[in-house]
């Protein structure tokens, strides 16, 4: 799976902090929920400050964006580059058929 994950420009250089806050952020693209700078830290079990420190080099590359929160001029939400979504979407269908192909299905009894 790391080697699928490095095989995409977009997520290749994510060393294991950065890969758990695109991991975070992804799920919540696809559910269609905000994220704030610091939920981003809880979920991905980081401090605050290494959380920010990672949004900035993540940001950095490109690979997230920062926005202000409409509701709450005080907070960042945070969000995938669409670069960055596109590869997170293929290395999700390709880790699905590695792991489809890994574990056998269940017959129904």
């Amino acid at each position: 799976m790391r080697r699928r994950r490095a095989d995409h420009a977009e997520l290749a250089q994510s060393a294991e902090p950065a890969w758990d806050i695109m991991l975070d952020i992804y799920a919540c693209a696809i559910e269609r929920i905000d994220l704030s700078v610091t939920a981003v830290g809880i979920a991905a079990g980081i401090a605050p400050a290494t959380a920010q420190r990672w949004i900035k080099k993540l940001a950095a590359l490109g690979v997230i964006e920062r926005l202000a929160d409409p509701r709450d001029r005080r907070r960042k939400l945070v969000r995938l580059s669409p670069a960055a979504l596109a590869a997170m979407h293929h290395w999700q269908t390709e880790a699905r058929t590695i792991l489809e192909q890994i574990i056998p299905r269940e017959e129904p009894s």
